[in-house]
């Protein structure tokens, strides 16, 4: 047993055998202890007792921990309050963290964790503190719509509560149920969070599972295209953090051929598009969008060597990687609300992700080319480098044209709601000088658009 170091804690949880287990591990730890088994009992102690910190449940008859934060704040807002929190609480810490919660201890608490926080919090540094790390650089996040419920969890499970705050709210190991992912969704939460080297070694398992997915045909293909969706999802946010390396490239090649497979099944091309507008991030979901468009053309205009296909479905799933370093704020605007300095800075993506992809040695020139020229037209209008058609690569025109429809289908800030069929013909009567005609009418033909006979039009006007 520790010293005494002075130091009291009151421990508010109406569970008895928790309340009793935790006093007993401060004790060990030199610590004394009171207890309370709701908030307002808590609140009679704090109007007559000294303490040092308050370590608090959430969920609690008669007064929960929230109320007792909001006690403690107007009437001690220097005491340390650490409130315990868990998968069931979310949405209460995110409460709490606005509130003025010192620190958050996960339930069921590991005894490193909680002497962790109760020395942070009692024993702040003296000096000037060093300025905060981003957090967000240290985690990546998995949307709750694709989350794995009812089954144990591989990884501690995080909730970002600021870019410099996250909170662990489950251990390894621990089950939940479905109905608790359900009550989330109700809670608006979007996202849940994992480290970023536990989200690496995600990332390979689904990895390793996709192609195996795609071939097994007692799957259904509604699981498939899911499936499909969810690791794309995982690779765009490794990519988006971590860089593209040599093995993100290889990750993303896993993630085209199946791809590319899906849409040789019957009818799965309409299910695939449809899936897209479901996504939790619109900036993923249009990478992949733009890849499914561009192998339905490619597929379409007679392209049909495996490489080819898989050269056009990689530029189309990495075209705007260089916009991973661009600020979020500046990509979430339409164009039309941009500044001037942020049109020019959001312009720089196409060469950006040129250079990204660049330092990774086995990525072909086509798709080089891709990334940097899917923002050029046919009428030398658009950039980086205004390029007219005969100097723009065969496969970025096409892409182009995916990208396009994309814009205008996809949920996102330059999204129009409108059907393929509805995109397709406004790009048509609009803007078709700016694409390559062949590759325009090749999904309109796949979407069943009719394509004017322009040259009879113009003989009714003569």
């Amino acid at each position: 047993m520790s010293q005494k170091n002075g130091k009291i804690i009151l421990i508010v949880d109406d569970d008895d055998v928790f309340r009793n287990a935790l006093s007993m591990t401060l004790t060990h730890e030199g610590f004394e202890t009171t207890q309370a088994s709701n908030g307002k009992v808590a609140r009679d102690v704090l109007g007559v007792k000294e303490v040092h910190a308050v370590i608090s449940d959430i969920n609690m008859p008669v007064t929960g921990g929230i109320e007792l934060l909001h006690y403690a704040r107007k009437m001690k807002p220097e005491l340390p309050f650490i409130l315990m929190t868990g998968f069931a609480e979310l949405k209460e810490t995110q409460e709490a963290h606005e509130i003025g919660a010192r620190g958050f201890l996960p339930k069921p608490f590991k005894r490193e964790e909680l002497m962790s926080i109760l020395r942070e919090c009692l024993d702040p540094p003296k000096a000037e503190p060093a300025r905060e790390e981003n957090q967000d650089l240290l985690y990546c996040k998995l949307s709750i719509d694709e989350f794995v419920s009812g089954h144990e969890i591989k990884y501690d499970i995080f909730v970002r509560l600021s870019e410099k705050k996250y909170v662990k709210v489950a251990h390894q190991g621990e089950d939940i149920p479905v109905d608790r992912i359900n009550s989330y969704k109700e809670k608006n939460i979007r996202y849940l969070h994992m480290r970023r080297e536990d989200f690496k070694r995600y990332m390979g398992f689904n990895l390793t599972l996709l192609p195996l997915v795609s071939a097994k045909k007692a799957i259904s293909p509604e699981k498939k295209r899911n499936f499909l969706k969810h690791t794309s999802d995982v690779l765009m946010e490794h990519l988006h953090l971590a860089g593209v390396d040599e093995e993100g490239f290889q990750a993303a090649r896993v993630v085209v051929e199946s791809t590319t497979s899906l849409l040789a099944e019957p009818d799965e091309m309409m299910s695939v598009l449809e899936m897209l507008n479901t996504h939790s991030d619109h900036l993923y979901a249009h990478g992949l969008g733009v890849s499914t468009y561009s192998v339905m053309i490619a597929k379409k205009i007679g392209w049909k060597a495996p490489a080819t296909l898989s050269k056009v479905a990689m530029g189309g799933l990495l075209h705007d990687i260089g916009k991973k370093e661009i600020p979020r704020e500046v990509l979430m605007k339409p164009r039309r609300d941009m500044s001037a300095e942020e049109v020019q800075l959001y312009e720089t993506h196409a060469l950006r992700g040129m250079e990204i992809l660049g330092q990774v040695a086995t990525v072909p020139s086509d798709i080089l080319q891709i990334v940097m020229q899917h923002h050029e037209n046919c009428l030398g209008l658009g950039f980086p480098m205004r390029l007219t058609k005969q100097h723009i690569h065969p496969m970025a025109r096409l892409v182009s044209v995916a990208n396009e429809v994309c814009n205008r289908v996809l949920k996102g800030p330059s999204c129009m709601n409108l059907s393929p069929m509805e995109a397709l013909q406004r790009m048509f009567s609009m803007q078709r000088e700016k694409f390559d005609p062949q590759f325009l009418e090749a999904l309109m033909n796949i979407f069943n658009v009719p394509v004017p006979d322009l040259k009879s039009e113009e003989r009714k006007i003569a």
